[in-house]
């Protein structure tokens, strides 16, 4: 991250950085937001359209526009090389490499590096920091008290153990697993700390032509059932461009997961809106790693389904004594 956005990480203003009586910027705010779901030419479109009518009314564009929401929301995309066939990211151990650690790819354009010299990276993939998502969810006073959930779930759930024998009244969502309740008993986990979990998976974004990419999200647990899975509060975390599968997923999501570390080690400051107090230290606690059945043997390092040895972390019975033995429960990776 760059060194200005980290500090405002650190500092988590609660104040907005512009005038909120504004009513020339509010106007312009509102059709920026109102436009998320559409191409940047429809913005272009509607911004035309208002100048022609109110010539002498401040209409910024959409890049103009982009600053200023990165600015109030704190919200800054990550970006690093990749390789131009998808197989890995330049970062981590692989961060001083020229070549793709993969296929050997070169990283930077050989054409324009031999006309000037320029290191002009042929691909590049972003990845969206949870911290300032995180304080955004709690600068808003509504936001700020649906992420108080787990705390009041978790407290009423201990409580009814401690009077029923450990038992629970229902078992209806995450707060009710035996090691999250584990962890909280043994102060691992604390009331103002944030549970959430990562998912990945392929997406095609168009029907009629090669546009795959991947994409990984984040789910906050904080938040009830009601609101955790809707998309208002489902927080996007990079977008890998396709049309080939990452080769090594490791590389793509080692940015991401770096910052969440380093806010584990840190902690993250938050101003939270619905008690008007900051929390001097929030741990984002990571619970969940999710995926489907392909995603998932990308995110764990093993051989997919179809491989012979597809277990190969735990056994080494080849898939197809493996699918003999299915009637038999154990015989794989009995420990």
């Amino acid at each position: 991250m760059d060194e200005r956005d980290i500090q405002r990480l650190r500092d988590a203003p609660h104040e907005f950085p512009f005038d909120v009586e504004d009513a020339d910027f509010l106007f312009v705010l509102r059709a920026f937001l109102s436009v998320t779901n559409a191409s940047q030419e429809t913005y272009n479109s509607f911004r035309a359209a208002a100048l022609a009518r109110h010539p002498d009314n401040p209409f910024l564009s959409f890049d103009q526009m982009k600053r200023r929401v990165e600015q109030i929301s704190g919200v800054v995309p990550i970006v690093h090389d990749m390789c131009i066939n998808s197989c890995a990211a330049f970062t981590g151990p692989f961060s001083d490499r020229d070549l793709c650690p993969i296929c050997s790819a070169p990283r930077y354009d050989p054409i324009k590096f031999a006309r000037s010299g320029a290191q002009i990276p042929q691909r590049q993939f972003n990845t969206i920091p949870i911290g300032p998502i995180l304080q955004a969810l709690y600068r808003s006073p509504q936001s700020a008290a649906k992420m108080q959930y787990r705390a009041e779930a978790t407290r009423r759930i201990i409580a009814y153990m401690d009077t029923h024998e450990g038992n629970l009244e229902q078992y209806n969502d995450t707060c009710c697993g035996r090691d999250y309740l584990d962890a909280v008993r043994a102060g691992n986990i604390q009331d103002n700390d944030i549970m959430i979990q990562m998912s990945i998976d392929g997406a095609q974004l168009y029907r009629d032509k090669q546009s795959d990419c991947w994409i990984y999200i984040y789910i906050i647990h904080n938040l009830s059932p009601e609101f955790r899975y809707k998309k208002f509060y489902v927080e996007p975390g990079s977008f890998i461009p396709g049309p080939n599968k990452p080769k090594h997923t490791d590389s793509y999501l080692y940015p991401a997961l770096r910052h969440i570390a380093a806010l584990q080690k840190e902690g993250l400051r938050i101003w939270d809106a619905s008690r008007a107090v900051y929390i001097p230290q929030a741990i984002p606690f990571f619970a969940f790693g999710t995926a489907d059945s392909p995603a998932m043997a990308s995110m764990t390092g093993m051989v997919k389904h179809q491989g012979k040895y597809a277990c190969h972390l735990y056994c080494r019975l080849p898939l197809s004594i493996r699918k003999k033995s299915w009637s038999q429960p154990a015989l794989c990776c009995d420990p």
